[in-house]
């Protein structure tokens, strides 16, 4: 067909079928690959389904991190215990496996668990972001929201809990298998930050604890990570303190502690907000938020490189996922980033045409 001459080429169904040819193709994947790791009975054949070798092995033996620390948002500082090269391959591998069988396994739409979620439509590794905007979605429009949040999330999950995990259903693995398990996932007994199969495998320790708490009477519960928030329309203000102790005695249960400084109780009268998105009318993002960004735009000159521009235009398009494409915001702040950076980004200079930078933009 001539698309030059306005008619409509079969591109967008062509790309369409082998979008959704891929998808199937990748959830038949996860369920050969989660069935293959769910059989495995020892070591061996461990080392055998992640196309181990002896180097890999020398990395599980002596497993070998980096630790260092990274600034928190709101003060302190967070230690991230980064494995070296070789074990984190190995770690990798395993992730694969891992991803494969939650996603096969678990249904977290029926307990509102969405932080570390896998996206069935990518490899192993990639985080489907959409869901920080699923999870405050939930509580929209309550007369009250509380937030908590566990302390020392990672650092809490320990080697007991993790026995625990693979040796009930599904996994149901024998100790010699869940030993070597242990070595590759664990430093100093317990789960570190910075490791790949961290998160998922926290998701999978949390998976009890979501059951619980989403049966909690009255209340709409849900998990990003270890942000924990519950919304409700059927509140007694002097029951406000007896229903944080319940949180706490249930966390206990499990190993876990309340952050008690993290805990925030809002009501309708003041601005509610569930993992940094405001709830209280609609999901929407903070004033201050496009504030920065304007501030930002504001002080774009010659000196501005390109991957400044692009950090902005990803803030932007973060408006344009929560408030829609059509919004008229976004659309104005979309529009103003590209006429700067057409502006201060001349093709010679970056080698990057016009047309180049617009893609990007669009």
């Amino acid at each position: 067909m001539n698309v030059m001459g306005g008619e409509k080429s079969n591109n967008d169904y062509i790309d369409k079928h082998d979008r959704r040819e891929y998808i199937n193709n990748r959830l038949e994947f996860d369920l050969e690959r989660a069935i293959s790791f769910l059989k495995t009975e020892n070591p061996k054949e461990l080392y055998n389904l992640l196309k181990l070798n002896k180097k890999d092995l020398m990395a599980i033996k002596n497993p070998l991190y980096r630790s260092f620390f990274i600034s928190k948002k709101k003060g302190g500082k967070r230690k991230i215990e980064a494995p070296f090269l070789n074990l984190r391959i190995v770690q990798w591998k395993l992730l694969e496996f891992l991803n494969s069988t939650y996603n096969k396994v678990y249904n977290d739409d029926l307990i509102n668990s969405f932080g570390f979620i896998p996206s069935k439509r990518q490899f192993s590794g990639f985080i489907n972001t959409k869901h920080i905007v699923k999870n405050a979605s939930l509580h929209v429009n309550k007369e009250l929201v509380i937030n908590v949040d566990i302390r020392d999330f990672f650092n809490s999950i320990n080697e007991s809990m993790l026995i625990e995990l693979f040796e009930s259903p599904p996994f149901s693995f024998n100790v010699e298998l869940i030993d070597f398990l242990l070595q590759i996932i664990l430093i100093d007994g317990h789960l570190p930050i910075g490791a790949p199969t961290s998160p998922i495998l926290s998701n999978m320790v949390m998976r009890g604890i979501d059951e619980k708490l989403s049966k909690i009477k009255n209340y709409i519960y849900s998990r990003y990570a270890d942000d924990i928030t519950f919304s409700t329309n059927h509140y007694n203000k002097h029951e406000g303190s007896q229903f944080i102790f319940e949180i706490k005695t249930i966390l206990s249960q499990f190993g876990f502690d309340l952050n008690d400084k993290k805990t925030k109780i809002m009501g309708r009268s003041e601005r509610q907000l569930v993992t940094g998105l405001v709830v209280n009318e609609k999901v929407n993002v903070r004033r201050e938020y496009i504030r920065n960004i304007r501030s930002s735009l504001h002080n774009i000159n010659k000196n501005t490189t390109l991957k400044e521009c692009l950090s902005i235009k990803g803030k932007i398009d973060f408006i344009g996922y929560v408030r829609g494409l059509n919004d008229s915001i976004y659309r104005k702040l979309k529009n103003e980033l590209h006429e700067n950076m057409v502006q201060i980004h001349p093709k010679k200079r970056f080698f990057v045409s016009i047309n180049y930078l617009k893609k990007i933009i669009d």
